[in-house]
């Protein structure tokens, strides 16, 4: 993204400026930066490493 940022900053007070770099800011990482979504399933029942083994050992044959 280019921007004059004099030109958009001109003739503002230090709140204003903050406030437009900010939004600025927000709006660019919401575009650019990936959302992740959780791989974690609801309702998961934590599992001991005995059950785990005997998963991955069910999952192998």
């Amino acid at each position: 993204m280019t921007l004059d940022w004099d030109e958009v900053l001109e003739n503002k007070d230090t709140n204003e400026m903050k406030d437009i770099f900010m939004t600025k800011l927000n709006n660019e990482m919401n575009e650019l930066i990936p959302k992740r979504k959780s791989s974690v399933r609801k309702n998961s029942v934590p599992l001991s490493e005995e059950i785990r083994k005997l998963i991955r050992q069910k999952h192998r044959a």
